[in-house]
């Protein structure tokens, strides 16, 4: 297999300053992985696209970027042309079937009017129609935060101030498109865009990208700058709750009337010690709101200092966003608990516990507005983390909830200590009194329990935890009860995750801005996917799997200079089809899903990816330790890795376990021996006829650990 080397180690350096007006190079997409939206109108009068573009700040030496609208190529794929009714404007791909856009640009159209007059379009993939729209329920005047209503009760109060402001730093809505599913993404090779910044590797540099102002056909972007919001203030920029981009430093620029709905996107650039420089971890730090510069936040990673109302906001916003997008068919069933994530059917498609409380999943369906959309929130821990902790205030009710999460690699030894966790946003109200329930270590949350007004109101919760090895083994045996938080309801509940599964987190309701009114559990089964852990428990969590319809096949690999440990590794993953009809794979069918490296020659860190093979960003090969691949023989797919661990690193790499798709019973053992060879063997094994569709790993300078995702055929 041979990897391409084309792009690998010298992209072309993008200009810092505004890059020439000419079309990005195809290596700025490769490195964009995740994207945004564009920028651009603002009051509901300003729905006209006025056919003008993105411009930058008086002063300006360099000009605005502009590439096609194309879904195969560019820096910012998964921004695409948005059109509802005769209204156009920018939306960016957020998942599968959910893209992101302005609520001003859909107020004014009926709900059953959506499937016929909504849709997304790519010059390359043509047309997508829109199924539904999901509202910003800090739109409705019974959610919008007080502050906002204050200053604004302020402003109608003063003589000429306005009195039809609206709260725009909530000008979002998630657009359900049925055909955006992940096969279409996996295809085309379409990273959907973050909502939050991930692990910094490096400086934030932030451009503002927009289609709509040019034509369905171009995307333009510029480089932005946040500047601090003047605190307290809603009646001149920089507007407090919004976040506001620079109009007059040089060498900056901003939106005008049109491209509502795009973003601003954060990404990291990496400077190579050769000169060149890297493009990663893109992410959406807010939408455009209005042609001052304001922005509807979604981020915390503005660059500035933040207020307290600014604060709020995002969370309010980032925390709704990752619940919808989670759940873009908007029948209160997030991904994992949906049989059927691109129809909305909240009766018959639960995978997980029953939802406790209300607004209930079958009526946030007929909540097809800004006026009667309620609040949710996505208490949920990322992949490759599960649950080990609730905390937040209660008193009769449930007031306020977070949830701790824990990475699955800290579980290789029971009852040890870890320091890979991290605390969800809260969501809910400020009353009651501040409560937190740990597991003990070694253990992890499999469920809730506690009282509800059924389909009212949720009244009280109380963790369960199991011990990692009882849920591993599939054992509902050892499970504990902590302390009740909240008081008493009229029905009790027991929502227990099945089987070996974990409770990963809820998504979170209220009808009630001062409680957490409703739960819906969200249990995962990654720890049932995951073969058993080979290393240590330090680096960066990466939880990778293959695009949809593909499997793995073999590994791809890298030990440091001395040939004692493994620097990087991923897994090769090719098409299911082709593998179980006995084809060779080709390199241009390959995806390589590697986690985040140190690539001390290039003198920068290589992020974790789920990209194409050829091109692919990882470290640079020196003849002393090149990176490499092995690869199960034809017609094979991947379902052991077997290494060492050494000083708490993966110390080697010695051997792959291949089963044959066309039939299971037929083996092959493929060798590595790569890094340490003097280290004791332990296997990372799929069981039974399973192959590996993934990798778990933790990884910094060097491979902390991996362990093998597992699909049952």
């Amino acid at each position: 297999m041979r990897i391409d080397q084309r792009h690998r180690h010298r992209p072309t350096p993008l200009r810092h300053g505004f890059p020439s007006r000419r079309r990005l190079t195809s290596w700025s997409g490769l490195f964009a992985l995740p994207f945004l939206v564009a920028a651009g109108c603002g009051n509901p009068d300003d729905f006209a696209q006025t056919g003008s573009e993105i411009h930058t700040n008086p002063g300006s030496t360099s000009v605005i970027s502009q590439e096609p609208t194309a879904a195969a190529t560019g820096a910012f794929k998964p921004v695409m042309y948005f059109q509802a009714g005769g209204e156009a404007c920018t939306a960016t791909v957020l998942g599968p079937y959910a893209v992101l856009t302005a609520n001003h640009c859909v107020s004014g159209l009926p709900p059953a009017s959506v499937p016929s007059s909504v849709f997304i379009r790519w010059t390359d993939l043509g047309s997508f129609a829109a199924g539904k729209v999901l509202y910003n329920p800090y739109l409705n005047a019974q959610f919008t935060p007080s502050w906002w209503v204050t200053l604004n009760s302020q402003q109608k109060a003063q003589p000429g101030g306005r009195q039809d402001d609206w709260p725009a730093q909530h000008d979002q809505v998630i657009v359900f498109v049925p055909g955006l599913t992940p096969t279409v993404l996996a295809q085309n090779h379409i990273t959907p865009a973050l909502i939050g910044a991930p692990p910094a590797i490096g400086p934030i540099t932030y451009m503002t990208v927009g289609v709509a102002s040019t034509g369905t056909d171009i995307r333009s972007s510029v480089f932005s700058r946040i500047i601090n919001a003047i605190p307290g203030t809603i009646t001149q920029n920089p507007r407090d709750g919004y976040i506001t981009e620079d109009q007059t430093t040089p060498n900056f620029g901003s939106v005008d009337p049109g491209d509502s709905g795009g973003p601003i996107m954060g990404f990291q650039r990496i400077t190579q010690l050769f000169g060149g420089s890297v493009d990663v971890s893109h992410f959406v730090l807010g939408t455009a709101q209005n042609t001052g510069g304001d922005k509807a936040p979604l981020a915390y990673a503005t660059g500035t200092t933040l207020t307290a109302n600014q604060t709020l906001t995002i969370r309010l916003n980032s925390l709704w966003a990752q619940a919808q997008v989670d759940d873009a068919d908007g029948d209160g069933l997030p991904t994992a608990c949906d049989r059927n994530p691109a129809s909305p059917n909240a009766a018959g498609d639960n995978l997980c516990p029953a939802e406790v409380g209300a607004p209930t999943g079958a009526s946030l369906g007929s909540q097809l507005s800004a006026s009667t959309a309620v609040p949710l929130a996505a208490l949920a821990c990322k992949p490759g983390y599960t649950a080990v902790a609730l905390r937040g205030r209660s008193g009769a009710l449930v007031d306020d909830l977070a949830v701790k999460c824990q990475a699955l690699g800290c579980f290789t030894a029971p009852g040890g200590t870890c320091n890979q966790t991290y605390w969800t946003d809260d969501f809910g109200g400020t009353g009651g009194v501040a409560f937190e329930a740990d597991c003990a270590g070694g253990s992890l949350l499999t469920g809730i329990q506690g009282q509800q007004d059924p389909g009212i109101v949720v009244t009280s919760l109380q963790p369960r935890c199991n011990t990692f090895l009882n849920v591993k083994a599939g054992s509902t045996a050892g499970v504990t009860a902590l302390g009740s938080f909240g008081g008493a309801g009229t029905a009790a509940y027991t929502d227990a995750c099945p089987g070996s599964q974990t409770l990963v987190g809820f998504q979170a309701r209220t009808s009630d801005a001062r409680w957490v009114t409703g739960l819906q559990p969200i249990c995962s089964n990654d720890l049932a996917r995951m073969a058993a852990y080979v290393g240590g428990t330090g680096g960066i969590v990466n939880d990778l799997s293959c695009p949809a319809g593909s499997i793995a096949t073999g590994v791809m690999y890298q030990t440091d200079p001395a040939h004692t440990s493994i620097a990087f590794s991923g897994v090769l993953c090719a098409p299911q089809a082709t593998v179980q009809a006995g084809q060779a794979v080709t390199d241009d069918k390959i995806v390589v899903a590697h986690g985040t490296t140190q690539d001390n020659n290039a003198g920068i860190v290589v992020p974790a990816m789920v990209e194409p093979l050829i091109g692919a960003h990882t470290p640079s090969s020196p003849t002393a330790n090149p990176v490499k691949t092995a690869t199960c023989p034809t017609g094979y797919a991947l379902s052991r890795i077997s290494g060492g661990v050494s000083t708490g690193v993966l110390g080697s790499i010695t051997t792959l376990g291949c089963r044959r798709l066309a039939n299971t019973a037929q083996t092959a053992t493929v060798s590595v021996n790569a890094g340490n060879l003097s280290l004791a063997v332990v296997n990372s094994s799929c069981p039974g006829t399973a192959i590996v569709d993934g990798l778990y790993t933790q990884s910094g300078a060097l491979t902390d650990g991996i362990a093998a995702h597992c699909n049952h055929l």
